[in-house]
């Protein structure tokens, strides 16, 4: 089935015009949001969660040879039960809570509950402290300050689990390696932080870009609708003349053309 040209534009411009609405552009871009702190992340995080402790799983029993099952069993019960009481805070408070972003803080948390999986992993002999570099990894997308704001977190939560073991525990700690370990850790951070610059720079200009377009795109909805308003207008107007001179039914085109031709006497 054919579809006029300019039916075809007419629909395009109509759904343009409904897409570069300012609210409603607002609208989707605040359900967008919502659906991915509510739903897309708190997927993301139990699924992370589950590789973590098969990370705990793995290491003590092939790597530390200390596997223990009610240890095991009270670290899954504390990562389910966070995980799920994260999604639950999530989905009552995100939309009403106003004073700080409810996502952003489950965000942090995540950081101090994968540092108790290497606390179970045996602390400062586990080789699970890598997984404190994830955090900053997945927030290269975000800005670069929020990803050197996750930066310095895992070294703090790193150095909190040493001060744990240290004083609760009562282990020796090795600081020479420990502090090491933290400076590897925050390293790694950083070079990843760089990452979000550049990433950065061209998510503003690919932004200037589409708000150019979005611009232009509104002169073009607007120059189309005072053209179609035109085009009523003038319509308008040739039947208000046909109405008050019933007896000529040319147009006015053909009116002035019939004014130019010669007449016999």
């Amino acid at each position: 089935m054919t579809i006029p040209l300019t039916e075809m534009a007419c629909d395009d411009l109509s759904q343009l015009a409904l897409d570069l609405d300012p609210q409603d552009r607002e609208q989707k871009k605040a359900q967008r949001v919502y659906r991915l702190n509510v739903r897309q992340i708190p997927l993301l995080r139990l699924f992370g969660f589950g590789l973590v402790l098969l990370g705990v799983l793995l290491h003590n029993l092939f790597l530390s040879h200390s596997f223990s099952w009610p240890s095991f069993v009270r670290l899954a019960l504390i990562v389910v039960s966070y995980t799920a009481l994260s999604w639950l805070l999530l989905s009552f408070l995100y939309a009403r809570v106003k004073l700080f972003d409810v996502g952003v803080f489950f965000l942090v948390t995540d950081v101090f509950v994968w540092t108790v999986a290497i606390y179970f992993a045996g602390g400062e002999k586990s080789w699970l402290f890598f997984i404190l570099m994830m955090r900053v990894a997945d927030q290269v997308n975000t800005s670069f300050k929020r990803a050197l704001s996750f930066a310095h977190l895992p070294v703090l939560s790193y150095g909190l689990m040493l001060l744990y073991i240290s004083a609760v525990d009562q282990r020796e700690i090795s600081w020479p390696a420990e502090v090491t370990k933290m400076l590897y850790i925050y390293g790694a951070n950083l070079y990843i932080t760089l990452a979000a610059r550049p990433a950065e720079q061209r998510r503003n200009k690919t932004t200037t870009a589409i708000r150019l377009a979005r611009n232009l795109l509104l002169r073009i909805v607007e120059k189309s609708q005072q053209i179609e308003e035109a085009k009523v207008r003038l319509e308008s107007l040739n039947r208000q003349n046909e109405i008050d001179d019933p007896n000529n039914s040319s147009t006015p085109r053909e009116r002035v053309g019939s004014a130019h031709e010669p007449r016999t006497p």
